[in-house]
């Protein structure tokens, strides 16, 4: 069973803007562990960037779906469809 449930579009923003934070950082990460001679004090400066910024997302995305999560659904998963300004709740 499937549900798509209709959020705010600042709330859908906000999600995506920390889903594009956190990507954008882990491409930094893999561009700099790629090369020979950066710092590993830089590399791991922007490891525990990218751990915050995943947490955060974590965090938000969690609290966000519960909050619009369908009461017929007791266990879900779900995941953001920014362009409709949606979340697709699946049942389990």
């Amino acid at each position: 069973m499937e549900k798509k449930v209709i959020i705010p579009e600042q709330v859908s923003a906000y999600v995506e803007r920390l889903f594009f934070e956190y990507n954008a950082s882990l491409n930094i990460l893999r561009y700099l562990m790629s090369q020979d001679d950066v710092k590993n004090e830089y590399i791991q400066r922007y490891l525990d960037s990218s751990e915050k910024k995943y947490t955060e997302l974590e965090i938000v995305k969690e609290s966000i779906s519960k909050e619009y999560a369908p009461v017929e659904f007791n266990r879900y998963n779900y995941h953001f469809d920014f362009e409709n300004n949606t979340i697709i709740y699946t049942g389990v």
